[in-house]
């Protein structure tokens, strides 16, 4: 679950990190 919240966190402030 919390590894959900970072991967969101994480698109959020790099939307390209793929």
């Amino acid at each position: 679950m919390k590894k959900k919240i970072q991967a969101s966190h994480w698109l959020t402030i790099n939307p390209g990190v793929r």
